[in-house]
């Protein structure tokens, strides 16, 4: 859904998740949702991690980023090289390292 148009970010640049959650039937929101295809760069990661930020201030109860075809050890390097763990940590990451494999909730603070 664009928030283009939206009254909240009046006279701001709205920003575009990839997926925005809502209850069905109900004014509530749920989710905001931002996937990643195999790569973290340094120029889009932080922007990604401000827009999920963003919505969980809108009361969206859940911010999610899912990145596919990446190991856990990198994106936890990714993590703290580009963004750092306190900038994140209010937000769901999920790894979906390849096919054929389910994707799982990545601990942060995991050794």
């Amino acid at each position: 859904m664009d928030k283009g148009g939206h009254l909240r970010f009046e006279g701001k640049k709205a920003p575009k998740p990839d997926f925005l959650v809502h209850v069905p039937g109900e004014q509530k929101n749920y989710a905001a949702i931002e996937v990643k295809a195999a790569r973290i760069r340094r120029k889009g990661f932080p922007k990604d991690v401000s827009t999920l930020r963003r919505f969980l201030g809108m009361g969206y109860t859940r911010a999610i980023l899912l990145i596919y075809g990446l190991d856990a050890e990198f994106v936890k390097y990714s993590i703290c090289e580009y963004s750092g763990l306190s900038q994140i940590s209010e937000i769901e990451v999920w790894i979906h390292p390849h096919q054929g494999k389910s994707a799982h909730r990545l601990d942060l603070l995991a050794e």
